[in-house]
């Protein structure tokens, strides 16, 4: 169990509280957010524990019985009765088993989830999401999670190396980790930035200003137009004029930032039901 539990507890929370969030049920969530997540650490825990009981003589031992005997054991009762032959079958039947085990482990491991990716909390991660509902023909777009904001360690920025084309960028909210290095906005190549009013009336209080035709209001909730896409927004309960992303195509995207439902002051708009 202990490989199981330590798969666990490394998995963000934050994945669990999002699907909750959503409107996913204990079932739900533990189908589409843990299990996935957790189904690789779970297979390769029953391989090392099949791995060591087929081997085990102390234990299995006690389980023998006048119908019944197991594996170890029985090799040493053959080979202590002269019957080497039979004792030595029984250890190649034994070896052809793990190897057989660890084919059928080899074969499916594709099949199993690859789990998830964590990124730097201050940059670019991978691509989030490939995105064509919605698009003319053959036109893909990727969808990062941009956190333009200053990390936790004093100066810390986001790096910048490697990104590409920038169409749009998206600001859940005002607070200075997630919008601290908007400054940054001309070395993306002053792409159209996307936000609440609220959103950009607070960046002035932080010291950061973007030029009037940067700017691109969404609402604080219903459906709005993210450049050429369909998006619905809703308030994230988190910060004034704070809101939450969703993108329809291919079954659905949903950008959450940082939320609360427990605020008595900001409202929490729940993500629609039906993209779970």
């Amino acid at each position: 169990m202990r490989p199981v539990l330590s798969g666990y507890a490394q998995i963000d929370r934050a994945l669990e509280e999002a699907a909750q969030a959503a409107g996913a049920g204990f079932l739900r969530r533990m189908r589409d957010v843990i299990w996935p997540l957790i189904a690789p650490t779970a297979v390769a825990a029953a391989v090392i524990v099949f791995m060591t009981a087929i081997n085990e003589i102390q234990t299995s031992i006690l389980l023998i019985s006048s119908g019944t005997r197991t594996i170890g054991p029985m090799i040493i009762f053959l080979e202590e009765g002269g019957a080497s032959t039979l004792a030595a079958a029984v250890g190649c039947l034994m070896v052809f088993g793990v190897l057989l085990l660890m084919l059928l482990s080899t074969v499916l491991s594709r099949f199993l989830p690859k789990g998830c990716c964590h990124g730097s909390s201050d940059g670019f991660q991978r691509p989030w999401r490939q995105i064509s509902g919605g698009l003319p023909a053959g036109d893909r777009r990727t969808a990062h999670p941009f956190r333009s904001g200053r990390g936790p360690t004093p100066g810390q920025r986001p790096d910048l190396e490697g990104i590409g084309r920038v169409d749009a960028i998206f600001l859940s909210h005002a607070h200075i980790d997630h919008v601290g290095a908007i400054d940054l906005w001309p070395e993306l190549g002053r792409p159209p930035v996307y936000a609440t009013r609220a959103t950009f009336d607070a960046l002035p209080l932080l010291g950061l200003h973007l030029p009037p035709e940067a700017c691109r209001d969404l609402p604080l909730q219903g459906p709005a137009r993210l450049l050429d896409l369909p998006v619905t927004v809703g308030r994230n309960g988190h910060a004034m004029g704070g809101i939450w992303l969703h993108l329809p195509a291919e079954g659905g995207a949903l950008y959450m930032g940082d939320w609360s439902r427990e605020s008595g002051l900001l409202p929490f708009d729940p993500p629609l039901r039906r993209i779970w």
